[in-house]
């Protein structure tokens, strides 16, 4: 009997320390995961800073950067406060014209494919990753479209692709001899309304406004309508998805140079 007592008396010993040794773990817990958002915070306010400089006349860190680092944070990101903060600075990030062309220039789509590609490759890397989550940017989403159909008119016709550039210029212009083809891609995730459609209708007016020889063609990921007015003024639409709508593309493309 007095063997069993003892041995209870060296249980109760035992939890009595193992309790001391857990109180301490738990607190060194809770200060590492404290230093640790602490330390998330910092790089958080630090890319921030260089993706959207407060200054304008601070050179921005070049996208594919932004978009890479922001991914990181995005994987390390330990709640939803964290997450939703990474997706908002992507979307002013991504709507920033300054942070669209650093190292991304649009002139550079058919002249550097390797560049174009690498900058592809960081947009979509980015939206697969942080898909159906707080952290997902419709901003980065519609420039990876945008960037998709560049890759495709790349594809298609290399020797006859120009990228305009700038807010108030077409997404792309093919160039046939003396005819010319504008291109406007519209990254919606639903067909638009009739408000949305004549106003691009009406910006496609604008670019062909002057030229005899030229046709407009939309480019959206889901089919839209046109009015009888854009057709007969050579505003055309056409579908694109994925590469499996180059032949679709091409054709109206086609069309549209020799009509």
């Amino acid at each position: 009997m007095a063997g069993l007592f003892a041995c209870i008396a060296a249980l109760v010993a035992l939890g009595g320390i193992l309790r001391q040794v857990k109180q301490p773990q738990a607190a060194l817990e809770h200060q590492r995961r404290v230093e640790e958002d602490r330390a998330w915070w910092t790089r958080f306010e630090w890319v921030a800073g260089r993706a959207v400089p407060p200054d304008p006349s601070d050179e921005p860190l070049p996208w594919t950067a932004v978009l890479s680092t922001f991914e990181a944070l995005a994987s390390s990101a330990r709640d939803e406060v964290q997450q939703t903060a990474v997706g908002a600075i992507m979307d002013v990030a991504a709507t920033k014209s300054s942070a669209r062309i650093v190292d991304d220039k649009p002139s550079d789509v058919a002249t550097n494919p390797s560049a174009t590609s690498h900058a592809l490759s960081a947009r979509r890397t980015y939206v697969d990753a942080t898909a159906h989550t707080p952290v997902q940017s419709t901003a980065v989403k519609r420039l990876l479209y945008e960037a998709e159909v560049h890759e495709a008119l790349v594809r298609m016709f290399p020797d006859n692709l120009t990228i305009p550039g700038g807010l108030s210029a077409p997404d792309a212009l093919l160039m046939f001899g003396a005819r010319y083809v504008i291109v406007e891609i519209k990254a919606y995730s639903a067909a638009p309304g009739r408000q949305s459609t004549a106003r691009f209708e009406a910006q496609m007016r604008g670019y062909l406004a002057g030229s005899r020889n030229s046709a407009g063609l939309i480019v959206p990921p889901v089919a839209i309508r046109l009015t009888k007015e854009a057709r007969d003024a050579g505003i055309h639409a056409v579908e694109w998805k994925s590469p499996e709508d180059d032949a679709e593309l091409a054709k109206a493309v086609t069309y549209l140079s020799t009509r």
